[in-house]
């Protein structure tokens, strides 16, 4: 069983504040240790990259959920690239991007332990799931074995694992343009919404119920028909 546990680790030591937030000092550390290579055996598992880098077990589920970091995908999320899209098709294979248009294979290959580790920020991050459903990222708790969302307002997702992918766990990530991101709402329901507050979406419904009412009484009158 492989659970993310605090150790006595200047990571974890940060506590997870009252308003929910990760101490700025956590992030800016785990987002350093990517940028300057020390955090780079993603070959490997978890516990053991995370005490390579001098980080311990690396943290709970709980101090995970509130922190805005996603591992080996860091590289291709900081300020100023140029990457739209990540795509993971399972452990072991080579991480794919688009970069400006471009379609190319990153080079990078992933533990299977930190598929589920991306897999699980981002369900966590977008409150699919609570700390406690997913402790151990062997055994979570999901929904469903195929899930979409959206993290941080920034990160539109697919993910899967099996049986609805027999080969392994699959990520398939959208980074949204800044300008999307001020309010993210699932497009589906945002058109629902503005077609319900919008008084001449509901006159025009109105209109088209009260013309389908008159077909079944056996069609509209004739123009200066009698009455």
């Amino acid at each position: 069983m492989t659970t993310m546990t605090a150790n006595n680790t200047d990571l974890a030591e940060d506590a997870v504040p009252a308003n929910g937030a990760a101490p700025a000092s956590r992030v800016e550390e785990l987002q350093f240790l990517v940028q300057t290579g020390r955090l780079r055996h993603w070959q490997r598992g978890v516990t053991e990259t995370l005490a390579r880098a001098g980080l311990g077990g690396g943290l709970t589920a709980e101090e995970w959920a509130v922190t805005p970091w996603y591992g080996p995908l860091e590289t291709w999320l900081k300020d100023g690239s140029t990457v739209s899209d990540i795509l993971i098709n399972g452990p072991g294979r080579d991480i794919t991007i688009v970069e400006q248009g471009q379609r190319m294979a990153s080079g990078i290959t992933l533990h299977p332990e930190w598929v589920s580790f991306v897999q699980r920020q981002l369900i966590l991050r977008s409150g699919l799931v609570t700390p406690e459903q997913v402790v151990d990222v062997q055994a979570m708790m999901w929904p469903a074995h195929a899930l979409i969302g959206t993290a941080d307002q920034r990160l539109r997702f697919a993910i899967t694992r099996p049986p609805a992918s027999p080969a392994g766990p699959t990520v398939s990530l959208r980074i949204l343009p800044r300008r999307w991101r001020a309010r993210c709402v699932d497009p589906a329901r945002r058109r629902h919404r503005q077609r319900q507050d919008d008084p001449h979406c509901r006159t025009a419904a109105g209109n088209r119920r009260g013309e389908a009412r008159g077909h079944d009484r056996g069609g509209p009158r004739a123009a200066g028909s009698a009455r």
